[in-house]
């Protein structure tokens, strides 16, 4: 490096830095202390390459940071995982052909452009890796938007929201039609006639969940499955009645509960999933198609769980919902299978005692 003039513009100005430096912390300043300082400024030593050339280039660029003088010298080994991966024999080879010896310094333009195609092949192998986990990304991703606008449909409405219950009746409607569906599947295969199924375990899971029992009188399967969605769609609305005006609350937050916990546990079987697709190369097939095939029969199955359970608790008879100061608005004779509390809108009575905390249940 070329020494620093003290006399200069800049070297009168590091002067100057060097002294407010020694007011401000109370040392004392010794011009022959700082007088390496116009030696040539910062001199980096590195030890070995980094593979990314960005991460080499601010390393040197410390040497002369503001227009500092400075210079950066990098040594490396032919041993160093970067020359070793990319292109380390090819040149031991030719260093033996070359007759240099072991400890030898090697200073040379084909080295430093060895050393920049290693780099650069470094960084386009990691640049694949980075844009192939954005695409398992992208794939949770467009789950994760579907999961979260179902959610929105049964958020409680703001203060000065009107709940907008027709919304919601819609929907569990379509929910029951799909339950029914899947009971009907579940017991008779599609196509078949009823008689050939098992049509008193269909029944033994309608009378969960139905009150009274439907006779299943049909000869076809469509007919049976037009029948058990008229019976859970007729016990949707006794169920909207019976329990009125709360059943609206309940059924937003049973949906969002069970949504919230299969979610959850998606979220984990994928993570199950994704450690093990690469495997499926050794098969020659694409990880990230069946990645994508298997994230998507997961999320199916998910979806038709969660609506199963939403029904299971919305339509059973056993329903119950306790409020504070009134009896349960359920049938004597059932065991509850889930109970709702709910603040009852009268005043208690004030005692002169000390009053019994209360525990009130939040909007969400």
């Amino acid at each position: 490096m070329q020494p620093a003039d003290p006399d200069s513009p800049y070297g009168r100005w590091v002067l100057e830095q060097i002294k407010k430096w020694c007011r401000e912390t109370g040392k004392e300043f010794r011009p022959e202390e700082w007088r390496e300082i116009y030696q040539g400024g910062l001199f980096v030593i590195g030890c070995q390459r980094h593979e990314a050339r960005r991460i080499d280039d601010q390393l040197a660029g410390r040497a002369g940071r503001q227009g500092d003088p400075g210079e950066a010298q990098f040594f490396l080994s032919l041993e160093d995982d970067l020359l070793r991966i990319f292109g380390g024999e090819r040149l031991s080879s030719l260093m033996e052909r070359l007759g240099v010896k072991e400890g030898e310094a090697i200073t040379h333009e084909l080295l430093t452009r060895a050393i920049r195609r290693a780099q650069k092949r470094v960084e386009e192998r990691n640049f694949e890796i980075r844009k192939r986990l954005l695409e398992y990304d992208e794939i949770m991703a467009r789950q994760r938007d579907a999961i979260y606008a179902l959610r929105e449909r049964f958020l409680l409405p703001g203060p000065n929201e009107p709940p907008n219950d027709a919304e919601l009746r819609e929907h569990l409607s379509g929910m029951a039609e799909e339950f029914a569906e899947i009971l009907v599947e579940r017991y008779v295969p599609r196509g078949r006639a009823p008689e050939e199924g098992d049509l008193s375990g269909l029944l033994r899971e309608l009378s969960q969940v139905c009150d009274p029992v439907p006779e299943l009188r049909a000869k076809r399967w469509e007919e049976l499955l037009a029948l058990v969605q008229r019976a859970l769609k007729d016990q949707l609305e006794r169920q909207w009645q019976r329990l009125h005006p709360h059943f609206p609350l309940i059924a937003r937050l049973v949906v969002l509960r069970t949504v919230d916990e299969n979610w959850r546990q998606h979220l984990l079987e994928l993570d199950d999933l994704r450690e093990g697709i690469g495997l499926r190369a050794y098969g020659g097939t694409d990880p990230l198609v069946e990645f994508k095939r298997e994230a998507h029969r997961l999320f199916q199955e998910m979806l038709v769980r969660s609506e199963e359970q939403v029904m299971r608790v919305l339509l059973s008879p056993r329903l119950m919902v306790r409020v504070e100061g009134r009896p349960a608005a359920s049938p004597s004779t059932a065991a509850p299978v889930g109970t709702f509390s709910t603040t009852s809108t009268r005043p208690a009575a004030k005692s002169p005692s000390a009053a019994k905390p209360q525990t009130r249940v939040g909007r969400n």
